[in-house]
């Protein structure tokens, strides 16, 4: 289980885990390292949908759907 978790891992998180011989030790860094990064992205989401404002003088209001919907 640790090789797998080592595989699938970024460089940079591959060599702050790789110093455990234990895949439960590797996974809690990694829970621990991502936690707060998850959050993050999440109401960073969160925000750019909330602050999507329609302007009809950029553009119809079919765009401004479409780029709700990408975002």
């Amino acid at each position: 289980m640790l090789l797998t978790i080592l595989k699938n891992c970024e460089d940079n998180i591959r060599s702050r885990i790789g110093i455990y011989e234990l895949a439960k030790d590797a996974y809690d860094e990694l829970k621990k390292t991502y936690k707060s990064k998850i959050a993050i992205e999440f109401y960073a989401l969160l925000d750019s949908l909330t602050n999507i404002a329609f302007n009809d003088r950029k553009g119809t209001i079919e765009q401004h759907i479409t780029h709700y919907k990408a975002t």
